[in-house]
């Protein structure tokens, strides 16, 4: 079963976008892991 973080990352992939910002820290570790992947 995908995590949350991994379907963030599939959705934006759907929409077509290229370009996130954030600022990373320990409260997103997760989504910083799916977006490597």
């Amino acid at each position: 079963m995908p995590s949350a973080a991994q379907l963030l990352v599939e959705c934006l992939e759907n929409e077509g976008v290229e370009m996130i910002f954030g600022i990373p820290g320990e409260e997103n570790l997760d989504l910083m892991d799916a977006l490597l992947e």
